[in-house]
């Protein structure tokens, strides 16, 4: 979301209280070049990560119907993240619930009120078949939408998943100054090497078979 962790190491209660990033968000950079953008989320937005964002763009938020809505209508906007359910009782859920910036937005509140808590992000130990179930309504939502001719679909999780990955990380350019903030017994570390692999697809009208 902003091209940078800027310091920050893990995703809880104290990372989400850290000032925004000092060079914005891709979602100031949409704003700033007027393209159309919406986070369409399952029971909360992965924009509230970094608190700012839905404190700037409130009217950006969509709950997941209304993707479904405008897949069917071929009225999304130019760039549309989608987010399957956290779980308001996950490890990420649970501290993204409990921001006010989060819980008061009109929009999340209202499905915060019938969110069952069970996630369907396939973080273990959650069951597979949640996040595969939501994946597919999605996928179908898009592919089936007049819009479908003019799309880029990219589907990716956010990380590997702690499986094995027999190819070391390469090192990687550092996205800025700022080193991770690592408290006494941290492994050492910095953002100048790429981590294990990360599942990613890329489907499109335009994509050429083999290429």
């Amino acid at each position: 979301m902003a091209g940078t962790a800027y310091g920050d190491i893990a995703t809880d209660n104290q990372s989400l209280l850290d000032p925004p990033p000092p060079n914005g968000t891709i979602f100031d950079r949409l704003h700033a070049y007027g393209i159309g953008w919406a986070n369409y989320f399952t029971d909360l937005p992965q924009t509230g990560i970094i608190p700012s964002i839905i404190e700037k763009y409130p009217t950006n938020l969509a709950p997941i119907t209304q993707f479904m809505t405008d897949c069917r209508a071929g009225t999304l906007p130019a760039v549309s993240f989608v987010d399957p359910e956290f779980g308001v009782l996950s490890d990420i859920g649970a501290p993204l619930a409990s921001l006010p910036q989060v819980a008061s937005q009109p929009t999340v509140a209202e499905v915060l009120q019938n969110a069952n808590g069970v996630g369907g992000d396939q973080e273990s130990p959650q069951d597979m078949y949640y996040g595969e179930a939501w994946a597919y309504r999605i996928l179908q939502a898009v592919l089936d939408s007049p819009a479908w001719s003019r799309t880029l679909l990219i589907y990716t999780y956010d990380e590997h998943g702690g499986y094995y990955d027999h190819v070391p990380p390469p090192a990687a350019i550092a996205p800025d100054s700022i080193p991770p903030s690592l408290a006494s017994g941290d492994a050492p570390g910095g953002y100048n090497l790429y981590g294990p692999r990360v599942p990613g697809i890329v489907v499109s009208p335009y994509s050429k078979p083999g290429g």
